[in-house]
């Protein structure tokens, strides 16, 4: 289950900005995936922007498509689905 906090980090659980050392920034979305015995493991993908090798232009279209991974990966791994107050049990 995803932890929600007073103040998110990003604008939706599980997806926050990142600058690295080097000096790129991205975007982050991280989730949790069961393994075959029961365990939990901590996954995430990188979404780029800033830079001539960069695969998207501005930070809003980092963020958007951060976004839209944390919610199929959501939809896919966790039993519950909807915006913080408003979760519902996966169907």
């Amino acid at each position: 289950m995803a932890k929600h906090r007073q103040r998110p980090a990003g604008p939706v659980t599980g997806v926050y900005h990142y600058e690295r050392p080097s000096g790129s920034t991205a975007w982050i979305a991280a989730w949790y995936e069961l393994t075959a015995d029961g365990s939990r493991k901590k996954r995430s993908a990188q979404f780029t922007y800033g830079t001539g090798i960069s695969r998207y232009a501005s930070s809003d279209d980092a963020m958007q498509a951060a976004i839209a991974k944390r919610k199929e990966e959501e939809a896919r791994w966790y039993c519950v689905l909807g915006e913080r107050d408003k979760r519902q049990v996966n169907q």
